[in-house]
């Protein structure tokens, strides 16, 4: 073959084996950007998912305690990043009073063999933000030491009033969108995450499930009321009842 048949012949096999790879790789970055979300948890899931357009099973007043949260986690599709907020409606109680059902959330997330963002308490415009910081610096260490990642809700743009709804504990429209883009600033499992161009339709759920004591206000377009008040009560209550068959005993 002639010298220069055969590197014309050697240019052109390169020019596709690179093109090839470009196309390959292109692929792969498709593939690795192309992650579902599901949102699960409590009424900042919900409200979020709504907003943005994403599917999900999260709903109004989700506690922590009692493992609330088990059934949701079997709603996570396979392969997704599942998006869960949980510790508003704990976080006007001791997190010390907490810890055993952190950890049975824990040991929960990590069964399901999925990629797990826990999104934290947000900063509250009420007199117990002291306790929702403890909260979210507890959670913020605790899952360091696991493979779920951690988002905080606390930073200047979320505390602002702005951003907040009237009850002091939910957010706008425009919040929810700031809480979307943080979430994916903050987390790697998060920023594979894109958002259905279709809108799909949306599962979770920001209405709330009526009790007779709950005490109704606004956030944004989305139903809501002081879920985290009222569970602080309770448990203030079924503390001090406790106390009193001790003592009795």
């Amino acid at each position: 073959m002639m010298p220069a048949l055969q590197s014309a012949l050697v240019r052109v096999l390169a020019a596709w084996l690179a093109g090839g790879a470009l196309l390959a790789g292109a692929a792969g970055l498709d593939a690795v950007r192309a992650d579902e979300g599901y949102f699960i948890g409590d009424s900042i899931a919900a409200a979020t998912a709504q907003t943005i357009g994403m599917r999900g099973s999260a709903h109004h007043s989700v506690s922590l305690r009692r493992n609330a949260i088990a059934p949701q986690f079997l709603q996570v599709p396979k392969g997704a990043v599942a998006l869960m907020t949980l510790g508003l409606n704990d976080a006007a109680i001791p997190v010390s009073a907490m810890h055993k059902d952190i950890e049975t959330v824990i040991e929960g997330a990590q069964r399901t063999g999925e990629r797990i963002v826990w999104i934290g308490p947000p900063c509250v415009l009420k007199s117990w933000d002291n306790r929702a910081r403890e909260m979210d610096d507890y959670l913020r260490r605790r899952l360091a030491t696991t493979n779920i990642q951690y988002v905080s809700l606390r930073d200047p743009q979320i505390c602002r009033p702005g951003m907040r709804s009237g009850d002091g504990e939910h957010f706008t429209d425009a919040g929810y969108r700031y809480v979307w883009q943080k979430v994916q600033r903050d987390s790697s499992f998060a920023a594979t995450v894109e958002l259905s161009k279709s809108r799909p339709v949306i599962q979770a759920s920001a209405t709330p499930r009526r009790s007779k004591s709950a005490k109704r206000s606004g956030h944004g377009g989305h139903a809501s009321y002081s879920a985290a008040g009222e569970d602080a009560q309770q448990w203030s209550h079924t503390r001090r009842r406790r106390a009193a068959q001790d003592d009795g005993s």
